[in-house]
């Protein structure tokens, strides 16, 4: 039934099917003809952008030379390998953690440690990311023609050996609005919303809470790299990690929850945005 469904709704016009997402996951109608809050203008963009940059920092390799050109001040995970044929020749080489991502979709993302995930195991998610046509899924038009190919990096660990909150960077039109830092993502997943003076704002969005964190020290570096990753943007988030006084690439993400994720109060869903000043 789930794939009578899948395929049936493929010939959904890309309008008509945001349009009903819309309304199941966030209980009303989305305004596309005068949007006004932040998820109304994410969707627009989605649907109507014509900015090629969308589609080339959503190519994991491409991103790379992107990340390079604009800023020194970041690092980039260390790429292990590419290509399509996962292989026990290529697992063997690999070290005994590392992060597989599949490079045309978001959330195709493993963290493998051998010592618990067997090659087996490991190849077949890659087998289903390769069958997965992620553009069909949200109708986010920056994967529609990516090619599909996987993508391994080195895997990032504080040194308590323990896995690194996520900062996002919440960007418009070059400047750092607010920051998302979600922690303990793979297992009781929270989400702390942040002002640029790292003050936690007293809302959520889509995750409850979790206990206030430190101020990192690389702070103000951090929002230099933000500032110069999103410069040729109306609107991008920057994904970092901050590990142990250095700064690292993670992603840049177009449509943070494909526009459907629901702020608490809803009122910060319509101050996001009037952040958003250009719909391109």
């Amino acid at each position: 039934m789930r794939h009578l469904v899948i395929f049936i709704f493929r010939f959904i016009p890309d309008i008509f099917y945001t349009k009903l997402l819309f309304l199941f996951k966030q209980r009303k109608f989305l305004n596309l003809s005068n949007p006004k809050t932040f998820n109304e203008k994410i969707n627009y963009i989605k649907l109507f952008s014509t900015n090629q940059l969308r589609v080339l920092v959503s190519d994991r390799l491409e991103v790379r030379k992107y990340v390079a050109e604009r800023t020194h001040s970041c690092n980039l995970i260390p790429l292990l390998w590419s290509g399509v044929d996962f292989s026990r020749e290529v697992y063997d080489k690999l070290p005994q953690k590392f992060v597989i991502k599949g490079n045309h979709g978001s959330k195709m993302v493993k963290i493998v440690d051998k010592h618990v995930d067997r090659y087996n195991d490991v190849l077949e998610f890659t087998k289903r990311w390769m069958k997965t046509d992620y553009y069909l899924r949200g109708r986010e038009r920056n994967y529609r023609d990516l090619k599909r190919f996987l993508v391994v990096e080195a895997m990032l660990e504080t040194k308590e050996s323990t896995i690194p909150p996520d900062f996002k960077f919440f960007c418009f039109d070059g400047k750092v609005g607010f920051v998302q830092v979600d922690l303990d993502r793979f297992k009781q997943h929270r989400r702390n919303i942040y002002d640029t003076s790292f003050e936690l704002l007293d809302f959520e969005l889509h995750f409850a809470k979790g206990d206030p964190i430190k101020k990192p020290v690389q702070w103000e570096i951090a929002l230099g790299v933000a500032e110069a990753l999103s410069a040729d943007f109306s609107f991008i988030r920057v994904d970092l990690f901050l590990v142990d006084g250095g700064v690292y690439f993670g992603e840049l993400t177009n449509y943070p929850g494909n526009g459907l994720e629901k702020f608490n109060p809803g009122k910060f869903d319509r101050i996001f945005g009037d952040m958003i000043s250009d719909l391109n």
